[in-house]
């Protein structure tokens, strides 16, 4: 069997990084609006948008749970623990993992970001 690619985050360009933050927000913005709709309009259109929501959430989860299972910046233990909090607490969880596996990722290995702490002593 052959073995499935890995990826690396942190070379993924911005524009791409941006593109997974904007589906990451996609279904936490249509709950939001669901929920709106509930108290101003109807409740059939809440319903809808609802329904437009959970798709829209189970296709996102399709990708992070792809990148998650492909990344190479965690051992088992991590992508288990990220997978029960995208089954658990899906909206919030894929924006957490966006920002701080996609969006962050490889900000202290790339050249010009290295961060150092300088302390100096005097008596």
């Amino acid at each position: 069997m052959k073995p499935r690619p890995t990826s690396d985050l942190a070379n993924v360009p911005t524009s791409r990084k941006l593109g997974y933050g904007a589906l990451a927000l996609l279904p936490a913005l249509l709950l939001a609006v669901s929920g709106l709709s509930a108290v101003v309009a109807d409740l059939g259109t809440a319903a809808q948008l609802l329904y437009v929501h959970v798709a829209a959430q189970f296709i996102v989860l399709l990708m992070f749970g792809d990148l998650l299972m492909k990344s190479r910046a965690m051992d088992s233990t991590g992508r288990v623990l990220w997978g029960a909090y995208f089954l658990l607490l899906a909206p919030a969880a894929v924006l957490s993992f966006w920002y701080v596996h996609v969006w962050s990722a490889g900000d202290l290995r790339r050249p010009g970001r290295v961060r150092t702490l300088e302390l100096t002593l005097t008596d």
